[in-house]
C-alpha cells in the first residue's frame, strides 16, 4: 500500500507549510489528486487516520479533490472522464488512450491555528 509512504510525504509537507506560516495546529488541508496517479483515496484515508496521532494535523480535516482524467475509444471513439485509469471502453470494449489527465498529487491548501490564535489559509 503505497498511501501509507505517500501519507507520511503528505504529513510532512503539511507542518512543513504550516510551520512556515507560524500555524501551531493545522485544522484543514486539502490534495489535489490526479486521477491516474493510482491512489486509492480511501487508503489515502485510512493511512491519514492512522499517522495523525502526535503531529499537527492530529485534529485536521483532509479534503481530497479528485482531477478527472479524459479518455478517448480507439475503436468507436467515444470519450470519457473518469476519476481512476481506465483501459476498456464501457459501450464497445476497445481500448482507451488518454486524451488528458495527471498522476500528479498536489497540495492545495493549508488551514490552521497561529501563534497568535488567527486563522491563516
Amino acid at each position: 500500500m503505497h498511501e501509507v509512504s505517500l501519507m507520511e510525504k503528505v504529513i510532512s509537507e503539511v507542518e512543513r507549510v504550516a510551520h512556515e506560516h507560524g500555524l501551531v495546529v493545522v485544522t484543514k488541508f486539502t490534495l489535489k489528486i490526479g486521477a491516474l496517479s493510482g491512489i486509492i483515496p480511501e487508503a489515502l484515508e485510512f493511512a491519514f487516520q492512522g499517522l495523525r496521532m502526535g503531529t499537527a494535523l492530529e485534529k485536521a480535516e483532509m479534503k481530497l479533490e479528485v482531477e478527472l482524467a479524459k479518455f478517448k475509444c480507439t475503436v468507436c471513439e467515444r470519450e470519457i472522464e473518469v476519476g481512476e485509469f481506465e483501459y476498456v471502453c464501457p459501450d464497445c470494449g476497445g481500448a482507451l488512450a488518454i486524451i488528458s489527465g495527471t498522476g500528479d498529487i498536489q497540495l492545495l491548501t493549508v488551514e490552521g491555528i497561529s501563534r497568535e490564535s488567527s486563522a491563516f489559509r
